[in-house]
């Protein structure tokens, strides 16, 4: 039954929000991890290493396309300190860095600005450090060459990168650098490498840029929901309740429409709409009514008093306007004649 969709669903559950399930578990992206400077894959479950393919030692570097990062700084908590290259999960946990994330086994405060462990300290070597660890999620593309030989085909899904606390600030000036030049990280190369003299440090620069023929390869990359579940910028979907309406019996054919000829059906607030053709004979009746002839009669149209009064609005019979209308004209005439 792994077809079934939410149209297949009955409408009385339709308004339910999917929600998922295993909240706080890993949803099974690869990951690169790191432990005493040597780099390693964590696929399906298996830990792999990246060696030079002359002498099979650890790799120094790593070569990615970097995708996209969270914005917000994530939080993680261990009470004993976080071992390098664990697997074990964090006592608390916030990927937006805001509140503990759904699932944590034992969430340290209801927000992380109020958390006593997201303070800064000075430790005795007088260097200052927070309890609860700063990182960034940050979603990569490892460059075929780099995961073929390992794996035996190129992992060509995107890949998470913590970049720890200690990285924080090479990694902000690397994006400052690219974005002064106009530079997108998705249309170049970029290469990580530890630093020297600092032990959790990375180093981020430009190996080399894209080309346009590897752009319809990378461009989908940014969006993919693999990529998303890696930033965790998961956008919560929110349906409206849709009421429920039941479902409208069926009607027997009644045979009305076949017998008055085509009809056009259609819908309006889920009710029939009939369009009845016009009234007569059947389309194609060859016996159609002779045309009726009708005789014109006059008429005399009697004027009732009242179409009378309005009219005539004087009486034509007025000697004294007949006298007035007489002068005025013979005035008008004798005018004439001078």
């Amino acid at each position: 039954m792994n077809d079934i969709t939410k149209s297949s669903i009955a409408s009385a559950f339709q308004h339910l929000v999917p929600q998922g399930l295993g909240q706080g578990v890993s949803s099974g992206f690869s990951r690169i991890g790191h432990k005493l400077k040597v780099w390693f894959l964590k696929h399906q479950g298996e830990t792999y290493y990246f060696t030079r393919d002359d002498d099979n030692t650890s790799l120094p570097y790593i070569d990615v396309v970097i995708l996209g990062e969270n914005p917000r700084v994530s939080k993680t908590y261990y009470p004993d300190g976080y071992t390098e290259g664990a697997n074990n999960a964090p006592t608390c946990a916030a990927i937006n860095g805001d509140v503990p994330d759904p699932g944590v086994p034992i969430p340290q405060s209801p927000t992380c600005a109020s958390c006593k462990h997201n303070v800064w300290i000075t430790l005795p070597s007088g260097s200052k450090t927070q309890e609860c660890k700063s990182s960034k999620r940050v979603a990569v593309l490892l460059m075929p060459a780099m995961t073929e030989k390992m794996l035996g085909a190129p992992l060509l899904d995107p890949v998470m990168l913590q970049v720890p606390q200690a990285s924080l600030r090479s990694l902000k000036s690397y994006g400052d650098g690219l974005k002064h030049r106009g530079v997108h990280e998705a249309s170049v190369v970029t290469r990580i490498s530890f630093d020297r003299e600092r032990q959790y440090q990375m180093n981020f620069e430009t190996k080399q840029p894209l080309t346009n023929n590897e752009a319809p390869v990378v461009l989908p990359l940014l969006e993919d929901p693999q990529t998303i579940n890696i930033l965790g910028l998961q956008k919560a979907t929110v349906h409206q309740i849709e009421q429920h309406r039941p479902k409208r019996e069926e009607r027997a054919e009644t045979g009305i429409l076949k017998a008055f000829g085509t009809a056009s059906v259609g819908h309006l607030n889920n009710e029939d709409v009939v369009t009845r053709p016009r009234a007569g004979r059947p389309p194609g009746s060859s016996n159609k009514p002779k045309p009726v002839e009708i005789e014109a009669t006059a008429t005399p149209i009697e004027n009732t008093a009242e179409q009378q009064e309005t009219a005539v609005p004087y009486d034509e019979s007025d000697p004294q306007l007949d006298d007035t209308l007489k002068k005025v004209v013979e005035q008008k005439i004798h005018g004439m004649l001078k």
